[in-house]
């Protein structure tokens, strides 16, 4: 499994955030434009979103879970050593 680094931004504000979002959004769907990948701009905007707004790959685990009884027939059928 490949791990990634998350990088943790301290921020003043939430709105400070969505601004530098948008902002890099906005430029990278102009880069696409420019680069003629798609003249749609909804096309370039939604490539701009995906490339720069990723999933982090989690796996989460029910750690209150309660482990798996066994009966006690297959406790008897177990090999002795």
């Amino acid at each position: 499994m490949v791990r990634n680094e998350i990088t943790v931004r301290r921020s003043d504000t939430i709105l400070a955030e969505i601004v530098q979002l948008h902002n890099a959004i906005s430029q990278r769907a102009y880069d696409l434009f420019r680069n003629g990948s798609s003249s749609d701009t909804l096309d370039n905007w939604l490539k701009a979103e995906n490339d720069l707004i990723t999933k982090p790959l989690v796996s989460l685990k029910n750690m209150r879970a309660r482990p798996q009884r066994r009966s006690i027939s297959k406790l008897r059928e177990a090999p002795t050593i």
